[in-house]
């Protein structure tokens, strides 16, 4: 769900994972885990689902980002429902989506993600720069709006 935008998509995207690993089963040597090699294949159906889809991302590259702290980012994660962050994600558009997922959830790099959307690494900072500004303007938003209504 948190590279899709609909339960549709999701369902699509991982019914193309299972058919992919399972074409490629031979190839799995039994190195690692068969969880991540999995989850390997999976990420990479979604970034390249995403890809075929959208074709060109806007770049903006803001140097404040590489100055930036992220530790108060990590301590507001840490205390959501993984629910609520997921909603949060979906509403984010769907370059800046693709690239947080695979950065911060799914652990890929600038230079791996670039590989797999077909961008640049600058553009893949710059997605990722521009989706933790948009939830960082939703969490504080949405908790604008729940002490609000606590008050209440």
């Amino acid at each position: 769900m948190r590279y899709a935008n609909s339960r549709e998509e999701a369902e699509d995207l991982l019914q193309e994972s299972f058919i992919t690993s399972f074409s490629k089963l031979n190839q799995f040597q039994m190195l690692g885990s068969f969880e991540g090699w999995l989850r390997r294949i999976t990420i990479n159906t979604c970034l390249l689902s995403y890809r075929d889809k959208y074709n060109s991302l806007s770049v903006h590259i803001d140097d404040e980002y590489f100055s930036e702290t992220i530790a108060e980012e990590i301590n507001v994660l840490h205390q959501m429902e993984a629910a609520d962050l997921i909603k949060l994600i979906q509403k984010l558009p769907s370059g800046c989506k693709a690239v947080l997922n695979a950065y911060a959830i799914d652990g890929c790099s600038h230079k791996e993600i670039s590989e797999m959307l077909g961008i640049s690494i600058g553009t893949s900072k710059s997605q990722l720069f521009d989706a933790r500004k948009m939830l960082r303007k939703m969490l504080n938003t949405d908790t604008i709006t729940k002490k609000a209504y606590n008050e209440k």
